[in-house]
């Protein structure tokens, strides 16, 4: 009941801070996170140091809340992959954030021990540790194991600020992992993939600041340039690899049909990287060569990186490069807008594609 009351508040929250959209125009991402903090999160996180989710189910509704305004601040839609909510803002999933206050919240009281308190949480430990009963120890242990990466409590050991402390960095580290193998995952974030595969090397640990932070493109200028690149990096772009996911079919499009409407050629499939480094079509190709020289001058050393890297690669490194990051959003939102303007190709069957691309 508790959840209930603090999603429904949290939701009229969320409600009243986008309805400053009607006064203001579109809020920055920057600024809408800023409001997220301030307004709805304390809503989602209240009485965390107590009710426990030990279920992560009993979370779903705050959840929902936070994924549907994080979705509204960045200006996707709800198809979009809840992963990238976090790696690209730097807000946390709840189940990690209400565990994380849990276990400060803990550590206050073995450190300051506020007598009542203090003698409540001896109470519950041995409950715990000694009799096998239920209790909140119990049940901060069993949230921390019902985290995607599990956190182990030493339940029957009493803690100490110390273990307490290297709990917490056991979380960071158990949600640095999570949102790095959910990208790696997935088969819809190819361009994170590539990121990641260069912050992170396949066998280390992955680090909380490089998997979840708020990215820079999200502090671009214009509400153009950040939307294409939100697009780009969520897949929630017009591109035939996204669109023909979910195309009207009886069953589901082999990737290798997903034909570049413009090149109409066995093994081009329309992705991020062609439309945006390969694709001969004329008008892309001139604003190719528009863009290139651009950032060729700002830049003189991408011009070697193009020479060494694969397409994918090169892409990631344009992201990466801030001094480039206006450039390439006005020229991802011109790319997707041409795509978007032109019918897109879609293939039924092995017959119609040789048709297509052989003209036979």
């Amino acid at each position: 009941a508790h959840h209930e009351r603090k999603a429904l508040k949290a939701r009229t929250a969320a409600g009243a801070v986008m309805s400053l959209e009607s006064y203001t125009g579109h809020l920055p991402p920057q600024l809408a996170l800023t409001l997220y903090r301030a307004q709805v999160d304390p809503h989602l996180t209240a009485g965390s140091e107590v009710a426990l989710a030990a279920r992560p189910e009993a979370i779903a509704d705050l959840e929902d809340v936070q994924h549907t305004y994080l979705r509204r601040a960045l200006g996707i839609s709800k198809r979009a992959q809840i992963t990238p909510l976090y790696t690209e803002t730097g807000i946390w999933p709840l189940a990690y954030r209400r565990l994380q206050l849990a276990v400060r919240y803990l550590i206050y009281v073995l450190r300051d021990k506020p007598p009542l308190v203090e003698a409540a949480f001896s109470e519950l430990w041995e409950l715990t540790a000694t009799h096998h009963a239920s209790s909140w120890w119990g049940d901060l242990h069993l949230a921390a194991l019902a985290l995607p990466v599990p956190v182990r409590l030493p339940v029957h050991e009493r803690p100490t600020t110390e273990s307490l402390q290297a709990c917490l960095a056991e979380i960071t580290g158990s949600l640095a992992a999570h949102l790095r193998n959910r990208v790696r995952e997935s088969r819809r974030l190819p361009v994170l993939q590539h990121r990641i595969a260069n912050d992170c090397p396949p066998h280390a640990a992955p680090s909380l600041k490089s998997m979840c932070t708020f990215r820079e493109y999200l502090k671009l200028d214009r509400q153009r340039q950040r939307v294409a690149i939100t697009m780009l990096l969520f897949s929630e772009h017009p591109l035939a690899i996204e669109r023909l996911r979910r195309a009207p079919a009886p069953r589901p499009i082999p990737r290798e049909w997903r034909l570049c409407r413009f090149c109409k050629t066995a093994g081009t499939v329309e992705d991020e990287t062609h439309a945006l480094l390969l694709c001969p079509e004329p008008r892309l190709q001139h604003r190719r060569d528009s863009f290139f020289n651009l950032v060729f001058t700002e830049r003189p050393a991408l011009i070697r990186l193009q020479d060494r890297l694969s397409p994918s690669a090169f892409l990631d490194a344009l992201l990466t490069t801030k001094d480039t990051l206006p450039a390439l959003a006005d020229y991802t939102a011109d790319v997707f807008e041409l795509y978007e303007t032109t019918p897109m190709i879609v293939v039924s069957s092995r017959e119609e594609l040789q048709r297509m691309t052989t003209g036979v």
